[in-house]
């Protein structure tokens, strides 16, 4: 159960990251950066539902952890944001997605080192 938590866990970073190609294209004319900008919404929101289920199955197994709990949050808080934006076309809470997004890089940082 260790090896698919950590598998989970290593695909909420990439889908993280490929979701960061969104902010990340407009200091690149990289097509493939601008190709996955894209899918950015999608992408965060595969990093939320892995979020869950490795939370959840982190839960079931080992128990609570709090630093995943915490970034966990984070991560829900981030996706809530950003597709809130998406669905009221609502661009003033660009900043706090931002920075929910800093927050939760710190916090996943932590995480692993804890």
């Amino acid at each position: 159960m260790v090896t698919t938590l950590r598998i989970i866990g290593y695909l909420i970073i990439v889908f993280g990251v490929l979701a960061l190609m969104n902010g990340v294209k407009r200091y690149t004319k990289a097509s493939i950066v601008h190709q996955l900008a894209k899918h950015h919404y999608t992408f965060g929101a595969i990093a939320v539902v892995l979020a869950l289920i490795h939370i959840i199955l982190n839960i079931v197994t080992n128990g609570l952890s709090i630093t995943g709990l915490i970034v966990t949050l984070l991560v829900i808080m981030t996706g809530s944001i950003g597709g809130t934006m998406k669905q009221t076309k609502n661009m003033s809470l660009l900043n706090v997605h931002k920075a929910f997004i800093g927050l939760t890089l710190i916090a996943l940082i932590i995480h692993i080192v804890l």
